[in-house]
């Protein structure tokens, strides 16, 4: 998700002295739009993803601090349903 929207412009100066400009061209690998937002959801709400997030200060900001914990609990919630909709129909005993 750390991938800028642009690659920035940059001069090449060669040996001989001639010099070759790169402009400021849109990034192929930036994600926009609904699969950014899926794929920024899925990021959010794996632990890894969790981890990396608080690793960094956007976690910290407003907009992000309701959200981590929530998909947190939301994970917890899933996989605890799961491991009981599983585990009960086995007889364990």
């Amino acid at each position: 998700m750390d991938v800028p929207e642009t690659i920035g412009g940059m001069q090449i100066i060669n040996p001989d002295g001639t010099t070759h400009v790169i402009e400021e061209q849109p990034n192929p690998e930036y994600l926009t739009g609904f699969k950014r937002q899926t794929v920024q959801f899925l990021h959010e709400i794996l632990p890894t993803g969790q981890l990396a997030e608080y690793g960094k200060e956007e976690a910290r900001l407003p907009d992000g601090f309701w959200r981590l914990p929530l998909y947190a609990v939301l994970s917890l919630v899933a996989s605890t349903a799961t491991g009981i909709a599983v585990f009960k129909r086995q007889n364990l005993k």
